[in-house]
């Protein structure tokens, strides 16, 4: 035991408030956002349909996640010399990455709030990889982070919400 608690134990704290987070934030700010537009802008932009959606939400859980996961955090991280350096950069260019998913989608306070947010969740991702010494934790983090926003992305998509 370190600091009070057993090793797991403290990651999968953090693993659900990570999880309880980002739901949460969704509830929160579900009023500023412009659900109709983002469901228009995923059918139109994205292609997405109610026939096609499981599809591309499976590959987007299972292959983008450890695609995104090898780069950030198996690669772009581990070329600076400085591990701080390598997280900062992996960090802000994760966020800025998924900027061209997302750009017509808010408004710019929400869109500030989303940049910072990712490039948060990317510090929080190379951490776990640099604490289990592996993308593995990083990247069953990131599908699992995906698998709720893609149920959010069928809730729209279905048009429950």
């Amino acid at each position: 035991m370190s600091n009070g608690c057993a090793r797991n134990g403290c990651i999968k704290i953090r693993m659900l408030f990570f999880f309880v987070g980002m739901t949460a934030a969704f509830f929160i700010f579900k009023r500023f956002i412009d659900l109709d537009g983002i469901r228009e802008s995923l059918i139109a932009k994205e292609n997405l349909t109610k026939s096609n959606c499981l599809f591309v939400f499976a590959y987007i859980i299972l292959y983008n996640s450890f695609l995104e996961e090898s780069f950030f955090r198996g690669f772009l991280s581990g070329i600076f010399p400085n591990k701080l350096v390598g997280t900062i950069v992996s960090a802000a260019v994760f966020s800025v990455y998924h900027i061209g998913i997302f750009v017509t989608w808010f408004n710019p306070f929400i869109f500030a709030i989303c940049i910072v947010g990712l490039a948060a969740v990317g510090v929080f991702l190379q951490w776990l990889s640099g604490k289990f010494e592996s993308i593995l934790a990083s990247y069953i983090t990131h599908a699992c982070a995906n698998v709720v926003l893609n149920i959010i992305g069928a809730l729209m998509i279905f048009e429950v919400i």
